[in-house]
């Protein structure tokens, strides 16, 4: 892992954040760089060893019944291809520059937690590397896995800020319970990921948790349709790099929110806030079964459905005031001369970004009620075509998520 602020800031705050709750984390990164965790067991990222060593202490350290949570915040590289979500990989910063820095594949950290961790343990891994979706398949795969990532396996993640904006929303809420989907005071993987999800304006509905992930690849939705993109690569110390990218489940945020071209699509809001208020009607019956599944998904639905009652006047109100903002801003630009533009570039980009900001972070909860409304009508649809296996696994990937952190 590199230093970077926007990979630095996330890991002090995760860092932080269980030390607060009385866990010492066990840290994997370049040597030196972490000062947060000066005092604690800290192994260099300088090969697939040192990550294989670190899962070896923390399972050593383990009791029966307690669980195992992987943070993943580093770089990653695209999977082989659509069809091989294992095959992406972490990479790891913390070998010399001249050189390609080691990667190790979600294939390879699958068969680490194989080996290593008992299936009495619950692991639950989180990422917000790049391609971090191929952690799901991890969870497809072994049985006391669960995990929430901030894009999927097939997309690089996005974070332009000084820190990344899923791992801000996922590790504030750990630190301060603002979600109670179950009652019992303790923050579990499904609601650190809401919030995570709540917060990220830059990744356009791609953050997915373990199970939703299952669904969409029984469905064949999504990042798992199997359809093989336009590839890019691209060469970086003599290797091949394939970047693998496909659209996001429902409205791409960018095309709400292009503030250099024209503004906000109020439009577009109103039709997703008419489309909300649909798609609860119908996720009331859906949640209205019975099954290992049905209360988890009740309490997702119920809250989702709470958000929307309380937010949806006042959110399209505040939309409309950013959209006029916007409007005005345009208009005073337009309205000056080509030499006015040239000495008032910077103020003006200034207000752009700020008013991007402010719209996004706006939108932030406004789209997440959406997709997670879309995601409870595909729940749905997954019931009916699914085996009584493939319901079990994904009742297995829900109690998982559901259990404290």
């Amino acid at each position: 892992m590199d230093n970077y602020p926007r990979y630095y800031n996330v890991s002090k705050l995760a860092w932080d954040t269980e030390v607060a709750r009385g866990v010492k984390p066990i840290v994997v990164a370049v040597n030196g760089d972490w000062d947060f965790a000066k005092g604690g067991q800290v192994f260099p990222a300088h090969s697939t060893q040192d990550v294989e060593n670190a899962i070896k202490l923390a399972v050593s350290k383990l009791k029966s019944g307690e669980s195992l949570t992987l943070f993943v915040n580093d770089h990653g590289s695209s999977p082989n291809s659509v069809n091989e979500p294992l095959s992406s990989e972490i990479v790891l910063y913390g070998g010399t520059v001249t050189k390609l820095p080691p990667q190790l594949s979600h294939s390879d950290l699958m068969n680490l937690i194989k080996k290593y961790v008992p299936q009495e343990n619950n692991v639950k891994l989180v990422g917000v590397h790049c391609f971090s979706g191929g952690l799901h398949s991890i969870a497809f795969n072994l049985p006391n896995v669960c995990s929430a990532a901030s894009t999927d396996f097939r997309t690089p993640t996005k974070t332009t800020g000084e820190i990344n904006l899923y791992g801000k929303g996922f590790w504030n809420e750990v630190r301060s319970k603002t979600i109670n989907l179950t009652g019992n005071g303790k923050t579990n993987l499904y609601e650190a990921h809401l919030a995570g999800t709540m917060m990220d304006t830059e990744n356009e509905g791609r953050g997915e948790l373990s199970s939703m992930a299952y669904v969409d690849s029984v469905l064949g939705y999504g990042a798992y349709d199997g359809k093989d993109p336009a590839r890019k690569e691209k060469k970086i110390h003599g290797k091949t790099i394939v970047e693998i990218s496909i659209g996001p489940p429902g409205p791409k945020l960018p095309d709400l929110c292009n503030l250099n071209s024209g503004g906000i699509d109020i439009e577009k809001i109103q039709a997703i806030s008419s489309d909300i208020a649909d798609i609860l009607k119908e996720a009331a019956l859906n949640v209205s079964g019975k099954g290992p599944s049905a209360q988890p998904l009740r309490n997702v639905y119920e809250y989702v459905a709470a958000e929307w009652a309380k937010n949806k006047e006042t959110d399209v109100a505040k939309l409309k005031r950013l959209q006029l903002e916007s409007e005005k801003l345009h208009k005073e630009w337009n309205n000056f001369s080509s030499v006015e533009k040239w000495w008032k570039r910077a103020d003006y980009t200034k207000k752009f970004d700020a008013l991007e900001a402010k719209t996004k972070e706006e939108l932030g909860r406004f789209l997440a009620v959406y997709h997670t409304m879309q995601r409870l009508d595909r729940v749905n649809a997954f019931m009916k075509k699914a085996t009584p296996a493939q319901k079990e696994k994904f009742a297995s990937l829900l109690k998982c998520e559901w259990s404290p952190l």
